[in-house]
């Protein structure tokens, strides 16, 4: 499915499987066993570049509402906080499983573009964010000679 076209329910639905499976990761990091836990890590690794490059792109959001975008900012701040923790807890002997290394490293990038996420969704429907912007881009477009014929 091409990104744009995802519709609230399919992006809040995908976010909230991606969370649930971070909650997962990190229980079966801790435990079960060091196969399943490598699996779990880079599952999560592979799933959440989906997330963020197609159901959390800018084109998918762009469409939400502002009740949507509201709905939506806990379950990505939950999974933002989820992944916050279970990068923590990685163990530095990571380094030491490439495959590991690799997914651990794909997840903390990809935490960080989620921060972006959080960013994007808090702001969309701002009212003093939007004129904000508005104003300082007039300002830079205004031209050089504008400016000068008027101090």
């Amino acid at each position: 499915m091409i990104a744009g076209s995802l519709t609230f329910e399919e992006i809040e639905s995908s976010t909230g499987r991606t969370y649930a499976f971070a909650v997962f990761a990190e229980y079966t990091k801790s435990g079960i066993s060091v196969a399943f836990g490598v699996f779990a890590i880079v599952y999560l690794a592979r799933r959440l570049r989906k997330l963020v490059s197609a159901a959390l792109s800018p084109s998918s959001l762009e469409g939400l509402t502002e009740k949507q975008s509201q709905e939506l900012l806990p379950l990505v701040r939950d999974l933002h906080s989820q992944l916050v923790r279970l990068c923590k807890s990685c163990p530095s002997q990571v380094d030491r499983v490439p495959l590991l290394a690799q997914a651990v490293s794909s997840i903390r990038e990809s935490t960080e573009e989620l921060d972006e996420v959080l960013e994007d969704l808090a702001l969309m429907h701002d009212k003093v964010f939007q004129d904000l912007i508005s104003k300082s881009i007039k300002e830079v477009r205004k031209p050089a000679h504008f400016e000068a014929m008027h101090h």
